[in-house]
């Protein structure tokens, strides 16, 4: 794993919360049913943060799974796995981030599509 990556991520996806976070309502949305209709939403600082709160967790745990896994010595054998596996989740993240704030900004996202 690029051990940098998620690390990008998460300073991208905080930097657009402080450069939105001034024209974001006081309710974001938060999630979607199947049909792309808004089922549940929380305060603005919620919304903001907590997507990129999800990346720094996920950066300081991840890579750090393997050394507690009682069968580590397995992650050898399929680690570019592994590091593709987290490197597209923390992705997936990042983007739902963006998504997320930009439907509460009013963007025309279509989340029914975006999200399966």
């Amino acid at each position: 794993m690029r051990k940098w990556y998620p690390w990008i991520l998460l300073a991208l996806a905080a930097g657009f919360s402080v450069a939105v976070y001034g024209r974001l309502p006081e309710r974001v949305p938060i999630h979607w049913d199947a049909e792309g209709v808004v089922n549940g939403d929380a305060p603005r600082a919620w919304g903001a943060w907590l997507m990129p709160a999800m990346l720094l967790v996920m950066a300081l745990v991840l890579p750090r799974l393997p050394a507690i896994d009682p069968r580590r010595e397995n992650y050898a054998k399929f680690r570019p796995s592994y590091d593709l596996i987290v490197d597209a989740v923390v992705t997936m993240i990042a983007v739902l981030h963006v998504a997320m704030l930009g439907v509460a900004l009013g963007w025309p996202i279509s989340m029914e599509r975006l999200v399966p």
